[in-house]
């Protein structure tokens, strides 16, 4: 018994003594060593205020600030002893609390973030933020670039260090998005898991008050007309098993109001004209049913797909209700579906030879 205690406490003065050698070389070499390691691995000025050591074995940074990338008030670490011991380098988890970033996507599709200069491979075992904030400015979809602001996010996703890759990774989401006047709040919510050995994944996601203005940049092109108003309601349960994909989804548009069409502007035709004009209640409400199915680890959307099921569904739900009412609206549609296709095929036929007269010009 006496020897088992001696044990316990030559394992207790070597864990102290360790964490104060590790204290006192954070506090004289950290901020030197951790500013310089970043910024030779992003390439981007950092700035940070203080670097500490926390009992037992985490590393606190303060005030971090990464030239047009990320601020954080406060940055935990905590590193893996398995995989120190197992020669790779990783961290069991990091913290990041009150954490603001900055995400710019170029007109060519390219994004603002770095590409890492350093030879080893960081394994994260888990990240967790709290209260954080991104701004996304995207210029692809708007020259001089859209932005739009999500608050308050909560993530958490952990994995495991035993493996080479993150075989097991199971997450958490919840943010807050506000209206483009930014008067009400929207949010945005996913939780679940995935294998990535066997392909398998089962999770949820899930859109609630979201105003349709806020990303309206995003599907303006594909409106009849001008949108004034929506709020959109989304859920989606996503289940994958041996990499085949199911995400059986519901949607719903309340209080959607156009502006008067420009005939000019619009063309003759588009799917919510079908959707809105012609199956939209009394309730200024659209609710559709619909299921996605692709692939886990390359998810792809037939839109033709998805379009011709989404319209089939409602017209069936349509006729039920209102079998002449709908009839009659089918009708008009079909109308719009034909100077629809001459105004396409006549597009057409203007690029196909508009091409080839500028080449035999050239």
């Amino acid at each position: 018994m006496k020897k088992l205690k001696k044990i316990l406490l030559i394992i207790v003065i070597i864990f102290l003594l360790a964490f104060v050698i590790l204290s006192v070389f954070v506090a004289f070499r950290g901020k030197s060593i951790a500013k310089d390691l970043m910024q030779k691995s992003l390439n981007r000025k950092v700035e940070l205020e203080s670097i500490k050591a926390r009992f037992p074995f985490s590393i606190e940074i303060n005030n971090l600030n990464i030239e047009n990338l990320v601020t954080a008030k406060r940055i935990i670490i905590t590193p893996s002893i398995i995989g120190f011991v197992s020669g790779r380098l990783g961290l069991n988890q990091m913290q990041l609390i009150d954490p603001e970033f900055f995400l710019v996507r170029n007109e060519d599709a390219s994004w603002n973030l770095p590409v890492s200069k350093g030879k080893g491979k960081v394994f994260i075992a888990g990240i967790i933020i709290k209260n954080g904030i991104l701004n996304l400015i995207d210029k692809r979809v708007e020259p001089s670039g859209f932005s739009f602001k999500v608050k308050e996010i909560e993530l958490n996703l952990h994995t495991s260090l035993l493996s080479t890759s993150p075989l097991n990774v199971s997450f958490f989401l919840k943010a807050n998005v506000p209206s483009k006047d930014e008067k009400t709040t929207g949010t945005i919510s996913a939780d679940g898991w995935i294998n990535w050995l066997k392909k398998d994944m089962k999770g949820e996601i899930k859109l609630t008050d979201l105003d349709a203005l806020a990303f309206l940049p995003y599907y303006e092109k594909y409106l009849p007309s001008s949108l004034k108003s929506g709020r959109i309601f989304f859920n989606s349960d996503l289940i994958a098993k041996n990499n085949d994909l199911n995400a059986d989804c519901h949607l719903k548009v309340e209080d959607l109001m156009f502006e008067k069409k420009d005939e000019e502007k619009s063309p003759a035709v588009s799917f919510l004209d079908i959707v809105t004009g012609g199956l939209k209640n009394e309730n200024q409400e659209i609710t559709l049913d619909f299921t996605v199915k692709t692939k886990l680890d390359e998810p792809r959307i037939d839109v033709a797909k998805l379009t011709g099921s989404v319209v089939a569904k409602s017209l069936g739900q349509s006729m039920i209700k209102n079998p002449e009412e709908t009839i009659e609206k089918i009708k008009g549609i079909g109308k719009d579906f034909e100077s629809f296709g001459k105004e396409m095929l006549k597009k057409k036929a203007e690029e196909i030879f508009g091409a080839k007269g500028n080449q035999e010009g050239q």
